[in-house]
């Protein structure tokens, strides 16, 4: 069984084959299951590593994965997102990954920008109700 996917971050091409009996079926045991009831993939396919499991959900490369998810030297913490950042900046060729961080900080600042509009609209609506609010909401806003 071969898995083919384009990677999201080098935009190459790249094929998992699976040649295990048991890893196959584990695969296709995932595949047809129940989506609601469907177990963590890393108790689903156990057999698989954890870079096979990543590229099959999401289809980074083995290449990329080492780019996105090498444990920085003096890294204690893999969850410290600022940490691992700044070590990555430090301990690997980060122009390799600059565009696509830049894409990623990119997506998160419009993220922002609507939950701040979507917020700010109900504040107003809220307000329109209450004249303090309505004050309250006016001096937030020229607080920005």
């Amino acid at each position: 069984m071969k898995i083919k996917k384009r990677c999201p971050m080098c935009g190459e091409s790249h094929i998992l084959e699976v040649t295990d009996t048991e890893k196959e079926v584990q695969l296709k045991n995932y595949i047809y299951s129940n989506s609601e009831e469907r177990p963590l993939i890393q108790d689903a396919l156990s057999l698989f590593t954890k870079q096979e499991r990543e590229f099959y959900m999401t289809g980074y490369c083995m290449d990329c994965q080492k780019k996105l998810f090498a444990k920085p030297k003096g890294c204690i913490d893999d969850r410290d997102i600022a940490t691992t950042l700044y070590a990555m900046s430090l301990d690997m060729d980060f122009a390799d990954t600059k565009e696509f961080w830049e894409k990623e900080i990119s997506q998160l600042t419009a993220e922002i920008a609507n939950i701040s509009d979507v917020f700010r609209e109900v504040l107003e609506n809220i307000a329109m109700e209450n004249e303090d609010a309505m004050r309250w909401l006016d001096e937030l806003l020229q607080k920005q």
